[in-house]
């Protein structure tokens, strides 16, 4: 228990030496002391010394090239991904990454984002069909998924294909954003705004019977030759691609997935890739809403206050780099919703809800993932409530959840169900870390409003988990995406004037389109006392000038000469993101 709540789960200490550790515990739990906080503190601080890792330790930029180099040693540069079987996402892996590039130029590691981002798209573990993406591969090709889908993986995997497009350029990751929005959109949204939490991998008691096919079954919906073409695309074979996990046996299905992508697919079969993307469409259209007749896997439609935290983060950042309304009115409904139906009255969240009821004392993750979400949809509406909201939200993470004599925030509330130890974990799992997520929160709350008491809690965190992100940086991946914000540099960009103005939009729109996860972007409305000012009050005099949409850029808290154009903000914007 300690190991995983305090350190990273790749800590050598064994469970032999837990064991000489508990009786003291154990001892005064019988005992009903008062002390057991102080025994809590003794075992940390055994198996602190066991392990190597020592809270308060000074993080610079050798964490970042020591989680770098572990990555580059465990990447499959033929599959893409890192490790062997099985394969998961682990999308925010792949965005420290894009800042390790961003940060040190450094070329391998954007390589390795877009080879593993385009593998996973090729694969089976990625719904070529009716699209998402499963929750990961079996095998390590991404061939053969595990079929559960999760809403956590669809939004972090968005995020991350958002990022790679800024970073490279490259129209094909902003595809993979859209067509993934395009599933939750369609299946797992309510109809009031919240997403959904899964999808089952199984349907009438057998895994993936709902994804797999015969060559039978494409041949009768789709005719033979377009049969032929989509089966020779997708690789399948008459004695079935797909492989029953128990026996080990072909079960003569298939799985739809691609050896290349379709441009160099359409070379192969000399054919005109717009012909061929064309037709392709069209098959799988004919084959989605033949699968729509068959049995669904149970969806799970609890709408869980973190994971839509995560989504609405996913189309508040789409909404931006995209310039998609659309995804910004699921990112607002989604956080009205959540905003109505799962906080209390005073102001505290609960965890979930399902057929309009909701309930449960919300935890960390709960409270730090919305936090998240709201910020970026401030970012993408410049709408102040939601960051009033999430400034409220993180007052009360602060008031319950931080550790009031060390630092961190614990799992559970202080009000919260009485336990012989508040856990308080570090580890970026499948998900990043409540505490992680936080560190995040209040250095870009910090540098939105000019509260340095949020940074200050900031560095506070960093520092009482430094021994354990550097010593498994791979394993703490979104703290340091955290680190390399707060350690700058850091650009903080208002943008000053008519909102719905041309040049305004012009100007919103060259910030959006680059790679720049180290910003705050503010918007200050014209007229008197403007609700951001309140929020914000270095604002107060960051006004357009002669009427014309303005520009503010500061980068470490030193402000270029404001500038009136959209050309001349890209080209500050250059200068001031250029390598030293």
């Amino acid at each position: 228990f300690f190991a995983g709540t305090y350190f990273p789960k790749q800590s050598r200490f064994g469970s032999t030496g837990m064991m000489e550790l508990l009786p003291q515990l154990n001892d005064a739990w019988k005992n009903q002391r008062p002390k057991v906080g102080e025994v809590t503190t003794a075992i940390v601080a055994q198996l602190a010394e066991v392990s190597g890792v020592q809270p308060g330790d000074t993080l610079d930029e050798s964490a970042f090239r020591a989680a770098f180099a572990g990555f580059k040693r465990s990447y499959d540069s033929v599959n893409g991904g890192f490790g062997q079987r099985p394969k998961f996402p682990t999308a925010h892996n792949l965005s420290f990454l894009l800042r390790h590039h961003a940060r040190f130029d450094e070329e391998s590691a954007l390589a390795m984002v877009e080879n593993t981002l385009t593998k996973i798209r090729l694969g089976g573990v990625y719904d070529h069909v009716g699209l998402g993406i499963h929750r990961y591969s079996t095998d390590e090709r991404w061939f053969l998924p595990h079929f559960e889908k999760m809403l956590y993986d669809q939004a972090l995997f968005v995020v991350a294909n958002l990022e790679c497009y800024q970073a490279s350029d490259n129209e094909r990751y902003a595809d993979f954003a859209r067509e993934v929005l395009t599933y939750v959109m369609r299946d797992m949204t309510d109809t009031d705004g919240g997403f959904y939490s899964a999808e089952d991998a199984d349907s009438e008691g057998e895994e993936g019977k709902f994804y797999v096919w015969t060559k039978d079954e494409i041949s009768t919906i789709l005719g033979k030759e377009k049969a032929e073409r989509f089966m020779k695309v997708y690789n399948f074979t008459d004695e079935g691609t797909f492989i029953e996990e128990a026996t080990g046996e072909r079960t003569g299905t298939n799985v739809p997935f691609l050896q290349a992508t379709l441009d160099v697919v359409a070379r192969q079969l000399d054919i005109e890739e717009t012909v061929l993307r064309k037709e392709l469409a069209s098959s799988r259209k004919a084959l989605f809403e033949a699968r729509e007749k068959r049995m669904h896997p149970q969806k799970d439609d609890k709408i869980l206050t973190d994971w839509n935290g995560l989504m609405i983060s996913a189309f508040a950042q789409a909404a931006q780099a995209l310039d998609d309304k659309d995804y910004l009115a699921a990112a607002r409904k989604a956080a009205d919703y959540c905003l109505t139906k799962l906080k209390r009255k005073d102001g505290r969240l609960l965890k979930r809800a399902r057929n309009g009821n909701a309930g449960l004392p919300a935890h960390l993750e709960d409270y730090a993932f919305m936090i998240h979400g709201l910020v970026d949809l401030y970012q993408a509406s410049f709408e102040t409530r939601y960051l009033k909201e999430a400034l409220a939200l993180a007052d009360l993470t602060l008031k319950h959840f931080w550790d009031k004599e060390g630092a961190g925030f614990f799992l559970t509330a202080d009000d919260g169900e009485k336990l012989l130890v508040r856990a308080m974990e570090s580890y970026d799992g499948a998900i990043p870390s409540g505490n992680s997520i936080m560190a995040l929160n209040l250095v870009r709350l910090a540098r939105a409003t000019g509260r340095t008491a949020y940074e200050e809690k900031a560095q506070a965190l960093v520092q009482a988990f430094a021994g354990a992100i550097a010593r498994s940086g791979q394993g703490h991946t979104q703290w340091l995406s955290a680190l390399d914000f707060a350690m700058g540099p850091s650009l903080e960009i208002v943008i000053a004037g008519d909102l719905e103005s041309k040049e305004a939009q012009a100007m919103l729109k060259t910030v959006r389109q680059r790679f720049l996860p180290n910003k705050v972007l503010l918007f200050r409305e014209e007229g008197e006392n403007p609700a951001i000012v309140e929020l914000a009050p270095f604002l107060e005099n960051q006004v357009a000038i002669d009427g014309k949409a303005t520009a503010y850029v500061c980068r470490e808290q030193v402000c270029e000469n404001p500038v009136t154009t959209a050309k001349a903000l890209a080209e500050l914007l250059d200068k001031q993101n250029a390598k030293p």
